[in-house]
């Protein structure tokens, strides 16, 4: 078994965007998915699904970030060849998201 590990990152809009798939016969454990509010003052908010044979599922639903701070999800989340992690940006303020993942094939 290969362990490869591999950053993404990207700046949300409005439309859900998908920041990582699980490529096919590999297993993924995202470390950290991390969002930055890079508007001075603004609160951002944003929601997280993942996508996998059995449907989709909410992450997080409007997560608020304070205008020029961070918010970490510092937990594992394991993910199955396919499955997909998408992120939406529920304002209009400006926001980043970096992600650190795993894979194990």
């Amino acid at each position: 078994m290969a362990n490869t590990f591999k950053n993404a990152g990207l700046t949300l809009t409005n439309v859900s965007q998908n920041i990582y798939t699980c490529p096919v016969a590999t297993q993924a454990v995202v470390h950290n998915l991390q969002f930055a509010n890079t508007d001075g003052s603004n609160t951002a908010e944003v929601s997280v699904t993942i996508t996998n044979s059995g449907g989709t599922f909410q992450l997080g639903k409007q997560i608020s970030i304070p205008g020029k701070s961070a918010v970490m999800w510092d937990k594992p989340i394991n993910l199955e060849a396919g499955d997909t992690l998408d992120i939406l940006r529920d304002t209009a303020v400006t926001c980043d998201a970096f992600i650190s993942i795993l894979e194990i094939s």
